[in-house]
């Protein structure tokens, strides 16, 4: 995983993406290592996508992925959803519109808007979270920053905000459907 040593894809891995092609299912990399998500690309023939994955380029944090990784799913016809966990966002874990901006705005110069969208990765029950993570310290351990401050979510209820924040920089009506998640079919 994005955690986990850099490795690639297994010959299963492999088989299972060629798999997936044939059942039109969408190759999601956001959480497999760099060299894994690289491989991927390159066994997928069909777009892969990062569903919910933010730019190292804003912030660099180890679940965040490379303006090379970002390029080159754009290059295969992929789409980046920025997520709103507050960990992946900002070193004060901020989540407000402003923040999550930043990586929409980031992702859209480095690779243009139609292969930018929202994964916000929201949880309605924060408490359903907070046990997993107790349960499965093996899975979110504290020493990699997984703690209920950290694990702040950006909520839908921004969406509107963020709209009103693109119109504001010059992005066209389109484009912020597109990224609002037309982008995505």
């Amino acid at each position: 995983g994005c955690q986990d040593k850099n490795v690639g894809l297994s010959s299963l891995g492999k088989n299972i993406i060629k798999r997936m092609n044939q059942l039109g299912m969408i190759v999601d990399m956001s959480h497999m290592s760099e060299k894994s998500t690289y491989d991927a690309m390159e066994h997928s023939n069909a777009p892969a996508i990062f569903s919910h994955s933010n730019p190292k380029g804003v912030l660099d944090c180890e679940r965040n992925i490379t303006d090379n990784q970002i390029k080159d799913c754009a290059d295969q016809g992929g789409v980046i959803g920025v997520t709103g966990i507050g960990k992946f966002l900002a070193k004060d874990y901020n989540t407000n519109t402003a923040t999550i901006f930043q990586h929409v705005d980031y992702l859209v110069t480095l690779v243009g808007p139609e292969y930018v969208s929202i994964g916000f990765d929201y949880m309605f029950d924060l408490n359903e979270m907070f046990e997993l993570i107790e349960k499965h310290p093996d899975l979110y351990p504290p020493e990699k920053g997984y703690s209920k401050e950290a694990l702040c979510f950006a909520a839908p209820e921004q969406l509107p905000e963020l709209s009103m924040l693109m119109t504001q920089h010059g992005y066209t009506k389109q484009d912020i459907n597109n990224i609002m998640g037309e982008n995505y079919w």
